[in-house]
């Protein structure tokens, strides 16, 4: 490994002085690192050391321990999350050589690099394989219980071959907390629990998995509802008549998620954390509830600062305990988005008052003048126009009048024997106003979809 580290470690300078006093550094297998937890290892030395190291794959110190010995458990940073681990250990006394490891894959890598193997492993049809995972949710601590066995022709697999080769178990943010492999030595059967591992405060789901063959069979439990619990009994409950002054609420689109934020008086701390008693739980983020309009009332509890940091976490300060009326937040959301809708619906009429192409309401004449109730506006009922060979008889044109009751029938085009050179002329003029008093009605017709959809809208999210 390169002496000089990729990244700068509060190590730096003790590694860097335990290089300098020896005479050199050997690569040997003599020198090995186990890890033991998510974040710890232990390194062990067939000879003796003074300081013992760990580095990531890329140089960077992530632990070191000084005093003599042949071991040392070192723990490191979670966040550094190691893809393999160098051990290092320094020499005695000066002139001696120091040993470093193999790079040893973590848990994570480990986990990764059988998993991708599945195509060196044959499938089998064996079934009752996931482990047994045992939560001790006041000590923030699980173990595990690997059942394994071996290959037969009864499961359609490999004779011999162990069907369970690791056994691992993850978080729900995916953290590789405890990893476990097996060989055909172990044989069929039970296998011995695990030792006790910890897991994160804030966890809301522990996963065991063994992997079969090429799949994974697993046990998941939610540790939700023992976390809400463990807040309700360790937290002085205050409770809030002022709900909105500490939740802020919002629907999605269709009305079926209710989805709340810290308020005023509790969004002053990032760290905070909500919870339901439907049992939902969210730390310092959104907290997304399932709602319809059967949905009365809900109770929300906010904790608008950092949790203890004790093994049982309680709320460091007082814990609100909220009560939503769902049925009034849900008419009024639905209010506004009438308002919404009306208002596009008004625009949307200002918009071709202002084009000067108000289509008529079914109760007018072509050519009415008329006030429309919905705006004040003073409308005149507008049609296509069309042109005679002259030019000079300009009359309203049905059907293509939308809404408005037809006016009398246009007179009849001239024949062709009847056209002379200035009625061509003007039958192509006609023709090119026709197109654009085509291109108006399009324009109406748009304007009145555009308002029905708007309604459509107000009528959906009612009916939600």
């Amino acid at each position: 490994m390169a002496a000089q580290t990729a990244e700068a470690s509060p190590w730096d300078v003790d590694a860097q002085a335990a290089r300098a006093s020896c005479a050199g550094f050997d690569t040997s297998d003599t020198l090995t690192v186990t890890q033991l937890t998510q974040t710890s290892a232990r390194v062990s030395s067939s000879s003796q050391g003074s300081t013992f190291w760990l580095t990531d794959s890329a140089g960077t110190v992530i632990a070191l321990q000084t005093g003599a010995g042949t071991q040392a458990t070192l723990s490191w940073d979670a966040r550094a999350a190691p893809a393999y681990l160098v051990g290092h250990s320094g020499c005695t006394s000066s002139g001696e050589t120091g040993l470093e490891s193999l790079p040893t894959p973590s848990w994570a890598q480990r986990l990764s690099d059988v998993q991708n193997a599945w195509d060196s492993r044959s499938s089998t049809s064996a079934t009752g394989l996931a482990p047994t995972l045992t939560v001790n949710y006041a000590a923030k601590r699980f173990s595990v219980q690997a059942s394994t066995e071996l290959g037969s022709a009864s499961t359609g697999s490999v004779i011999g071959e162990q069907l369970v080769p690791l056994v691992y178990v993850r978080d729900g943010v995916g953290n590789v907390l405890y990893v476990k492999e097996y060989s055909a030595a172990d044989g069929s059967g039970s296998q011995p629990t695990s030792p006790t591992f910890d897991f994160l405060p804030n966890a809301t789901l522990l996963k065991a998995c063994a992997l079969v063959g090429n799949g994974n069979q697993c046990e998941e439990l939610d540790l939700t509802p023992s976390t809400i619990s463990e807040l309700l009994s360790e937290s002085t409950i205050v409770n809030r008549a002022n709900a909105a002054s500490y939740v802020t609420s919002s629907f999605s689109s269709g009305l079926g998620t209710l989805t709340l934020t810290p308020g005023p008086q509790c969004s002053a701390d990032a760290s905070y954390t909500l919870f339901s008693d439907t049992g939902v739980l969210a730390y310092s983020s959104p907290l997304a509830l399932a709602v319809d309009f059967s949905t009365t009332t809900v109770t929300v509890y906010a904790c608008c600062a950092p949790l203890t940091s004790t093994a049982r976490r309680g709320c460091s300060a007082g814990l609100s305990q909220l009560s939503l009326n769902v049925q009034s937040l849900l008419n009024a959301e639905a209010l506004a988005l009438s308002s919404l809708a009306a208002a596009a619906d008004e625009a949307a009429e200002a918009a071709a008052l202002a084009g000067g192409s108000l289509l008529c309401d079914s109760t007018h004449v072509v050519g009415d003048v008329y006030v429309r109730p919905s705006s004040g506006a003073e409308c005149t009922c507008q049609c296509v126009q069309y042109h005679s060979e002259a030019l000079a008889n300009c009359t309203l044109a049905a059907p293509s009048c939308i809404g408005g009751t037809a006016p009398p029938a246009p007179p009849r085009p001239p024949t062709d024997s009847s056209i002379g050179t200035g009625g061509a002329l003007a039958i192509t003029f006609s023709a090119l106003l026709a197109v654009g008093a085509i291109g108006m009605v399009g324009r109406q017709r748009w304007i009145e979809g555009a308002r029905a959809k708007a309604y459509n809208v107000q009528l959906g999210h009612g009916s939600a």
